[in-house]
């Protein structure tokens, strides 16, 4: 590892940033005042709300991100479920229903911990977005079991970061400030540079140190390793001011969830709505600014004062009730007032028509109209409401699909996998947890065998069905689809009853289910159901078969009792 290389490869991804920052600057100024200082180290004191007159757009880009984090994360147990990776027909019968059911039970209720911070993260992290484009996620393994995962927004403003050739963010090289007190605590004092270890020994806790903290592929790695020095994702901290070298491991998986809200062909950053909104943001900040000034000039105007006519060495005395004393002595023939207002601006209410337009126009850059739908109060038939939902679903679509995309689904198996490397969703079976668990007096819950199976493969062994309102609202034509389909075969059906022959019931069924974000709890895996179909068949056979028994009991009794009247009459013959 050659630290030169890194810190050149960091300068070069800085100076590809630097193009942004005016702009991220400006934005930082009119819609986040609390990330002003885009452009500067942070700095201690009042936010710059001078220059600032208007706060439609602070309040619509809160509003937007407030709305998409409901409606595609309303909280972790009406968001999504994990169902089997089923490829191939005869898999429906695979044990990893079973174990998905305990994932649906296990992994929500981890997510919905305070200590997590999901949606905190998750707000921060979409508010980043909305505003300058681009949001950042750090999902870590804690090695808690109380708590196993912690979630936290990154700050872009200290972040660089290049794709791969999938245009999925595969680098993040983060600048970051500790203390001396700070660093020393978190990498040890051994790990320090000698500079730090002086500052340390001094007392000088509270200095600040700069540190660089670098995530990308390991370039140079042996697979069959299982260290943290031969993992995928190499993980390096540098102290920058003495280029010294804190910490070097790995991950498995990229810890760093980058995500766009819009994204152009050929840049990394991403791009907003604040961005495109910025132009009437920046004018109805200054028409603000201008009518608010008009309006003090006409509540207190400039006034013209002689200065031959009034006394007191220049200071005026000013205000209700105020004795100003004038003379005119020297005043001349036809002279107006000794004091008179100027008259400035007449009528500034021009001005409000097109603030309200300005206004108008921003609320729309952020989608709210689409998004929330909170000034629909009008009645509405079923059908006329459908329409709506589909007409929001046309405008809203591809941003919420990008980001159940971009963010959420990576968010999930990123927190699938690290529960599952804990033990959440159970062992292996004949491993060394199964072996303790069992030497423990426990008794284990097993990871499915097709699961396994997948993941040697290469395949995921699951996948993730979305079931926020985002998602319903997504399938609501694909929904409508399937009952149109199911109505027309009942009408055809009263004429035709072989055209059920067509219907698959049972696909039917689990495709309403999907699409209508019903929980798959309501219905039994195929492997139940099959087991459920048996039972019943032997159970109509055994009754079937003792009814038969009955019926042939009766035959014989009455045989028999033929019998014996026909020998009855036959001996009294």
């Amino acid at each position: 590892m050659n630290i030169d290389t890194i810190l050149s490869r960091h300068e070069s991804l800085k100076r590809k940033k630097q193009y942004w920052l005016p702009l991220y600057q400006a934005l930082a100024q009119f819609v986040m005042l609390r990330k002003q200082y885009f452009t500067t180290d942070q700095a201690e004191g009042p936010f710059l709300v001078n220059k600032v007159f208007d706060a439609t757009a602070i309040h619509a880009a809160h509003m937007m991100a407030s709305s998409i984090l409901g409606q595609i994360w309303p909280n972790p147990f009406e968001s999504f479920e994990f169902v089997p990776q089923v490829a191939q027909e005869e898999e429906a019968f695979s044990d990893a229903f079973d174990m998905m059911n305990t994932v649906n039970e296990v992994l929500p209720v981890n997510l919905a911990l305070a200590e997590a911070g999901v949606m905190t993260a998750f707000l921060e992290g979409i508010m980043d977005a909305v505003v300058f484009g681009t949001g950042a996620l750090a999902i870590t393994e804690t090695k808690d079991y109380k708590t196993p995962i912690s979630v936290k927004s990154l700050d872009s403003k200290t972040m660089s970061f290049s794709e791969n050739d999938q245009g999925q963010v595969d680098t993040v090289y983060m600048e970051k400030e500790f203390t001396i007190g700070t660093l020393v605590q978190r990498f040890t004092y051994e790990a320090v540079s000698a500079n730090s270890k002086t500052l340390y020994d001094q007392g000088k806790l509270d200095e600040k140190i700069k540190v660089l903290h670098l995530i990308e592929p390991r370039r140079e790695r042996n697979p069959l390793k299982l260290g943290t020095l031969d993992m995928p994702f190499a993980s390096i901290h540098i102290e920058l001011g003495q280029k010294h070298l804190l910490q070097e491991s790995g991950f498995n998986e990229m810890p760093i969830l980058v995500f766009r809200f819009w994204k152009t062909t050929g840049e990394t950053q991403g791009r907003s709505p604040a961005m495109d909104a910025l132009p009437d943001i920046r004018a109805v900040n200054k028409l603000v600014e201008m009518f608010e000034l008009a309006g003090e000039m006409g509540l207190n105007p400039p006034k013209m004062i002689s200065t031959e006519d009034v006394l007191g060495a220049g200071k005026i005395p000013w205000g209700p009730g105020a004795n100003i004393l004038t003379h005119t002595s020297g005043r001349m023939a036809g002279a107006g007032k000794p004091i008179e207002p100027i008259i400035t601006v007449t009528n500034p209410s021009w001005a409000q028509q097109r603030i309200s337009d300005l206004r108008d126009n921003i609320m729309q850059y952020f989608m709210l109209d689409k998004l929330s739908d909170l000034s629909n109060t009008s009645r509405q038939t079923l059908g006329e409401a459908n329409i709506r939902n589909e007409l929001r679903m046309f405008m809203t679509g591809p941003l919420l699909t990008r980001l159940l995309v971009e963010l959420v689904s990576p968010f999930l198996e990123r927190s699938f996998n690290i529960l599952l490397e804990m033990g959440y969703f159970g062992v292996v079976r004949d491993s060394m947890q199964d072996y303790q668990m069992q030497q423990a007096g426990l008794e284990p819950t097993y990871i499915s065998e097709d699961f396994i199976a997948h993941r040697t493969n290469g395949l995921k062994g699951y996948r993730i069905n979305f079931i926020s309102p985002a998602a319903r609202l997504m399938k609501l034509e694909e929904s409508q689809g399937l009952d149109t389909l199911t109505d027309y075969m009942e009408r055809v059906a009263q004429f035709d009853p072989t055209v059920i022959d067509n219907f698959n019931f049972d696909e039917s069924l689990r495709a309403k289910q999907r699409l209508s974000g019903a929980s798959q709890k309501v219905l039994y895996s195929p492997a139940q159901v099959a087991k459920k179909r048996q039972d019943r068949q032997i159970a109509q056979a055994e009754a079937q078969q003792l009814q038969t028994e009955q019926v042939q009991a009766m035959t014989f009794k009455d045989a028999a009792k033929g019998v014996k009247d026909i020998g009855s009459a036959t001996g009294q013959g």
